[in-house]
């Protein structure tokens, strides 16, 4: 796994592997790297999660990127986009930029899409194709969160490669780090 934006890793976000059975779940290592053992013809959907960890990645300057969006002066791409949407309603607006900077002056305990979506982070899928595989990419719509996801319907063998692109919301500058070793 690693960070949309400089391709660093990310270590301790929860992947979580749902099936018919009980949910597993693992975490990934200082390498951004996890591993799962399922068993070939199991369906299964890997939704990761991460709650904290977003160090000082957070500031104004975050906030000034959604206000320069918003007035067309800067153009975001879609994890960019994804991050600043910090209110979970779809769209990067000046309310957005409010709660950035709320966020970083430490007004709120927590972003709003955070607790929709019972995570500070949201995983875009980057995987290398496999046999019944699909992607949901992470997003927001009528006040709902779709966590991002691979699944596989059903896993027919091995399925190496099935990485994610993590965003922290509210990182729009992409200048988050992952925490010293």
């Amino acid at each position: 796994m690693r960070y949309y934006a400089g391709a660093r890793p990310v270590p301790g976000a929860v992947i979580e592997v749902q099936s018919a059975g009980p949910t597993l779940s693992v975490s990934t290592g200082s390498a951004g790297d996890y591993a799962i053992a399922s068993a070939p013809g199991t369906n299964l959907r890997v939704v990761p999660r991460k709650t904290g960890g977003g160090g000082t990645a957070l500031s104004a300057l975050d906030a000034a990127y959604v206000l320069q969006a918003v007035a067309g002066k800067r153009t975001l791409g879609p994890l960019q986009a994804l991050a600043g949407d910090v209110t979970g309603d779809g769209t990067v607006d000046a309310v957005d930029a409010a709660r950035i900077l709320a966020m970083a002056v430490g007004l709120l305990p927590r972003l709003p899409a955070a607790q929709l979506c019972g995570s500070d982070w949201l995983f875009a899928p980057s995987a290398v194709g496999a046999p019944g595989q699909s992607m949901t990419p992470p997003g927001f719509a009528n006040g709902i969160c779709a966590p991002g996801a691979i699944a596989f319907t059903p896993l027919s063998a091995d399925a190496s490669g099935q990485d994610f692109q993590a965003v922290l919301l509210g990182d729009v500058t992409g200048n988050w780090q992952p925490p010293a070793p």
